[in-house]
């Protein structure tokens, strides 16, 4: 169980997001810490007229996210098989990550090609 920072109070932590684009915005949330389904809504000008859409799924993203992941790298040790994700795709991961800071911090689209991966 998660608990807040003092006992006394209700939990109230939630991870949500919202990302806003030149021609839509998507938000919505992850359903951590809870298990609760995550959630996704989203508008572009393009695709959906303006108009917000909200599909669902059956599945969560946490925790089954990493379930199949962990699984396949643990019958990749066993079998002595490359994993499915290698070093260079989690590299790649981070990159994508390290662009948008740098796109917050200089208030400018970063393209993942000025990032270093290696």
């Amino acid at each position: 169980m998660v608990r807040p920072r003092a006992e006394g109070y209700e939990n109230d932590q939630s991870i949500t997001f919202r990302v806003e684009g030149t021609a839509g915005v998507a938000k919505g949330s992850i359903g951590w810490p809870t298990g609760a389904a995550s959630t996704l809504t989203y508008a572009s000008q393009t695709a959906t007229g303006g108009k917000w859409v909200s599909p669902t799924w059956d599945t969560m993203w946490f925790p089954q996210a990493f379930i199949g992941v962990m699984e396949q790298l643990q019958h990749a040790v066993k079998t002595g098989t490359p994993p499915a994700l290698s070093v260079a795709d989690n590299v790649k991961t981070v990159a994508l990550i390290e662009a948008g800071y740098r796109s917050i911090a200089e208030a400018r689209t970063v393209k993942l090609s000025e990032i270093s991966t290696r």
